[in-house]
């Protein structure tokens, strides 16, 4: 009898401890971030990249990150504005692995806006989705089409 007391207390003492130290790990690590997907391109081509994502050119040669959209203007596709407003966007380029700053290019009018930096011109030609009044973009769904080419 002492022996089935003895093996249910070892057990039961067990088994809370294993519980309490997976509850434990749960709560006090952070969760690991997420892998942001990286998007391999080719100079002269047009490519889509969304906001907090990143894109390289000959496996990091290149690496422009689309940091945010710090200003979003442009008039709602459901309202009669005056002017049409303008869209800012906030990139990172790294050029063979030295940093070469944030950029900021504006689109007006539906016009490309461009940035030569080391020899490369990237151009911001479009930024989705467009703004209507009834629904705010939040930032991590805003994506743009850019261009990288030499």
């Amino acid at each position: 009898m002492k022996i089935q007391r003895w093996f249910v207390l070892a057990l039961s003492g067990a088994l809370a401890l294993i519980f309490s130290a997976a509850c434990w790990n749960r709560i006090d690590q952070p969760p690991k971030p997420v892998e942001q997907d990286v998007v391999q391109i080719a100079p002269g081509v047009a490519f889509p990249l969304k906001s907090g994502q990143k894109a390289t050119l000959n496996t990091d040669e290149v690496v422009v990150s689309f940091v945010s959209v710090s200003e979003d203007s442009r008039c709602p596709s459901d309202v009669a504005c005056v002017w049409e407003g303008q869209v800012t966007t906030a990139l990172r380029v790294i050029v063979k692995g030295e940093a070469m700053g944030d950029f900021s290019l504006t689109l007006r009018g539906g016009q490309p806006a461009s940035v030569e930096v080391k020899g490369y011109t990237l151009t911001l030609s479009a930024v989705d989705p467009y703004p209507n009044s009834k629904e705010p973009i939040k930032p991590v769904d805003y994506e743009a089409t850019l261009t990288l080419s030499q």
